[in-house]
């Protein structure tokens, strides 16, 4: 189970940005205007399955294995991976024990941690993204929560938003490097 603990607190684009990009001048949209960037934030967060800027968040693995002393590999959902705060097992009646042995593994995007199984079940808290400010988003991403952003505000009613294949295909283009894909 993830849980978000700390949001990020800033915004990936900001409102003068996206006013720029929008080639809008009034205030009298701004609020409308913040809750897209949130919008096309979460989606493009959703799409790529990654954190963009640094956030705090617990996983708990529950262990499912029969046999204790094997190696287990946990990945980590929502990288890149910036931090890990704590790693601890949870023993009788919901008391903790921290593992201080474990190994960091990098392969491919997503981080693992591995280390020897226990019967008890894992929390990982740990910070994940790109970085702590906008600047260490790629300017890619950015671009295409822009685009997102133009694409809300343009096609207010939900019917278009389906309609132009052209900005979803490029949408998509632009995001493929960085998608998380899970094997099922």
């Amino acid at each position: 189970m993830l849980t978000l603990l700390e949001p990020s607190g800033i915004d990936v684009v900001s409102l003068a940005e996206v006013k720029a990009h929008l080639r809008l001048d009034q205030p009298y949209e701004d609020d409308y205007l913040q809750t897209l960037i949130q919008s096309a934030t979460e989606h493009v967060e959703q799409y790529l399955g990654r954190s963009l800027i640094a956030k705090t968040w617990h996983f708990v693995w529950k262990n499912n294995l029969s046999q204790e002393n094997d190696l287990v590999s946990i990945p980590l959902p929502c990288p890149p991976l910036l931090e890990i705060l704590s790693i601890e097992k949870v023993v009788r009646h919901n008391r903790k024990s921290p593992i201080k042995r474990y190994l960091l593994e990098y392969q491919g995007p997503q981080p693992k941690i591995t280390f020897g199984t226990c019967a008890e079940n894992i929390e990982i808290t740990y910070k994940a993204g790109y970085g702590q400010y906008p600047k260490h988003v790629p300017s890619s991403i950015r671009q295409a929560i822009l685009l997102k952003i133009a694409d809300f505000y343009e096609n207010r009613v939900s019917t278009a938003l389906d309609s132009d294949e052209k900005s979803i295909s490029l949408f998509k283009k632009i995001l493929s490097p960085y998608r998380m894909m899970s094997l099922l």
